[in-house]
């Protein structure tokens, strides 16, 4: 797959070179060279029209560069992993690839170097085994600081970060790892996604193009249709602008272009299958100007509403801002979700971040954005798993803050002294488990409950028809509850639940139609936020001392909702929003630059001898069964050695690393990242 970095008026594209190795009667072993074609732009001419091309002017064999950490690490292959690699301020080329070990495992890394001619270096640093398809963005230049974005076998995208140039991959974004499913259910591997920075409204964001499927078909459960969605990250919240590829076509790997000189412009370029073309794929490009457009008015949102609870009066004053009114600086950092207003029928119960919106069932909105709950079945549900193949709150299964305003309006007649449940947790697994609950009693006790263990708090009681600030956290296996800036409760959990599920949504209310009045709620819930983080008690203390309402933002902010936004409508071909890249097409068709079967070959000239590949003999001590693909952990560190280093670890030793934790996915140690 070819990788391309553009330098001014030059052009690199990393290539590979296929062939076999062994004699007649032999099996013969498939191996891969690295090949860097070098061209320059310029201005030529065709059928007499002055038409951009680009010259090459040479060819090189990068294998024989890293013989000795090619043969120590046992990787067999190395092949580019497509898109756009990375050019740094020094000049230095950088190229996402993934290396093939001989055990047949796969890990994506990077190649560097400063002088393209002479000398290149694979960097010891890669991700966990079985992650393949890797793009790379440059996030800090002053700090070295790359992020990668790779397809896992586990069944969803890694995002992981390196400090010093590719040396070590971390994992310790959580807000960004595994929240793309690599398919509707989330199992197997996936494609290569586009992956791009831009600065909008003066913050720097990621943007990010992959598959949303259909629902999966066949007893083989292969993938549904694929209809590539562009997405946008400030590394904490996560929006999804809509689809981008038409509804007929089946998008696989794709690519993200952004150039911000001059006039700003967003392409995307993608291979599709279409299923009245038979199994011929072809590569469209579309320049989403409107996208692009949306991506403005989503950050300026996150701008406004952020600078609206930092820059609030103190405790005790009452101000306007704009159509806000708060008092006490909230805390932004970290701030991923705020549910503030509902919908016009009251069932959706909007996301003021544009992130993932709470469904609401049974429940009576208020003027001020809160819902009462009252009677069995009134109940609201925020989704994490239960968003399906993409989920923006993953990180909740690891850590999370839940703050929500409530108010209890009368005491339960329950029979038997049942408590009320109140908002809390639950689980993907067959039986729907909470995994936390809180709950009232008629006594006026606050109650809790976490997997099987159910207590009473140490102190703290409430009353009726008063606003109390309720706080949940997780940290890990670490639960605390906070009331009124109180602590009230504290306990840790064995994580049994996690070893079969993964938390599905948060609730408020009672789902159960059949609890009858006597065990129903009756409670109203307002202003939600969710943290990925865990926040401070310093922190805690200036929520309960600040209040916040957030009416409907001014009409120059309002922002289309994503079920009715253009960007997303399922009829529509997302191509008729944008303009071509070049040619003259029909309006309802993105624009064609070729197909694998009628596209032309581009020629460069390759050397007439090839040195020696290095390490060749390795082929045939393939050993293993190359199932480990999921042995290793979600540890952030995986073969990252200096580079006087001896041999790389293998893969067991890497998995040992983290301890013997077996919740599924694996953990590693939470300082390095680890993550359920």
């Amino acid at each position: 797959m070819p990788t391309t970095i553009v330098n001014g008026s030059t052009v690199y594209v990393l290539l590979g070179k296929y062939g076999t190795t062994g004699s007649a009667g032999k099996s013969n072993a498939r191996y891969t060279d690295l090949l860097l074609a070098k061209g320059v732009f310029g201005a030529g001419e065709a059928d007499g029209t002055q038409q951009k091309k680009i010259s090459w002017t040479g060819t090189y064999a990068l294998w024989p560069y890293f013989p000795i950490p090619i043969y120590y690490r046992g990787i067999t292959e190395l092949v580019g992993g497509g898109g756009t690699g990375v050019i740094l301020s020094d000049g230095t080329l950088i190229f996402p690839v993934e290396a093939r070990k001989a055990g047949g495992t796969v890990v994506s890394l990077v190649l560097q170097s400063r002088k393209p001619e002479r000398e290149w270096e694979l960097s010891w640093g890669t991700t966990v085994s079985g992650c393949s398809n890797p793009a790379i963005v440059e996030w800090d230049r002053y700090y070295g600081e790359l992020y990668m974005i790779t397809s896992c076998d586990e069944g969803f995208y890694r995002v992981v970060r390196s400090r010093y140039w590719g040396e070590e991959w971390m994992e310790e974004d959580a807000i960004l790892s595994r929240v793309w499913g690599t398919s509707r259910n989330r199992k197997g591997n996936g494609v290569r996604s586009g992956f791009t920075t831009a600065t909008i409204a003066g913050k720097k964001v990621m943007l990010l193009t992959m598959p949303v499927y259909e629902e999966e078909g066949g007893a083989d459960n292969q993938k549904g249709r694929g209809r590539l969605h562009l997405w946008v990250t400030d590394m904490q919240r996560v929006h999804d602008v809509g689809p981008i590829s038409a509804a007929d076509e089946n998008a696989t790997a794709s690519s993200l272009l952004y150039k911000s000189d001059g006039e700003e412009e967003l392409i995307a370029v993608y291979e599709r299958k279409k299923a009245a073309e038979g199994d011929s794929y072809g590569l469209v490009s579309v320049r989403l100007t409107e996208q692009l457009r949306q991506i403005k008015r989503v950050v300026k949102r996150w701008n406004a509403l952020n600078k609206t609870l930092q820059t609030c009066l103190s405790a005790g004053g009452v101000q306007p801002q704009r159509r806000d009114q708060c008092q006490g600086d909230i805390p932004t950092e970290g701030l991923v979700g705020l549910l503030s207003n509902t919908s016009a029928d009251g069932k959706v119960w909007k996301d003021e971040y544009l992130g993932v919106n709470a469904t609401v069932t049974n429940g009576a909105a208020g003027e001020k954005g809160d819902v009462r709950f009252k009677g069995a079945g009134s109940w609201a549900e925020w989704p994490v798993g239960k968003a399906g193949q993409n989920q923006p709150y993953y990180f909740a299964n690891t850590e999370f803050t839940l703050v929500a305003t409530v108010t209890i309006h009368a005491v339960p007649n329950s029979e038997g002294g049942s408590p009320i449940p109140l908002m809390g947790v639950k689980m993907n697994d067959e039986g729907n488990s909470v995994l936390f609950g809180l709950s009232y009693t008629k006594d006026k006790k606050w109650r809790f409950k976490l997997g099987s263990a159910d207590s009473t708090g140490p102190s703290g009681t409430w009353e009726p028809n008063t606003q109390y600030q309720v706080v949940l956290q997780m940290d890990w296996d670490d639960w605390f509850v906070y009331v009124g800036g109180n602590n009230i409760y504290t306990k840790k959990y064995d994580g049994a639940l996690f070893k079969s599920g993964r938390i599905s949504h948060f609730f408020f209310g009672v789902d159960d139609k059949s609890a009858g009045e006597a065990n129903s709620p009756d409670v109203t819930v307002a202003n939600v936020l969710l943290y990925s983080r865990v926040l401070s008690g310093a922190e805690i203390t200036n929520i309960k001392d600040g209040k916040v309402t957030l009416p409907p933002p001014d009409a120059e902010e309002e922002i289309e909702e994503q079920q009715e936004s253009p960007a997303s409508t399922d009829n529509e071909s997302p191509a008729s929003r944008t303009q071509p890249l070049s040619g003259v097409v029909n309006d309802a068709e993105p624009t064609q630059v070729g197909t694998v079967q009628q596209e032309d070959a581009v020629e460069v000239p390759v050397p007439a001898a090839q040195p020696p590949r290095p390490g060749a003999q390795l082929d045939a001590s393939s050993g293993g069964s190359g199932t480990e693909g999921n042995e290793a952990t979600a540890g952030s560190k995986v073969d990252a050695q200096p580079h006087n280093a001896g041999p790389m670890r293998s893969d067991a030793q890497n998995a040992g690393d983290t301890g013997n934790d077996d919740r599924i996915d694996g953990s590693g140690d939470r300082a390095a990242g680890r993550r359920r």
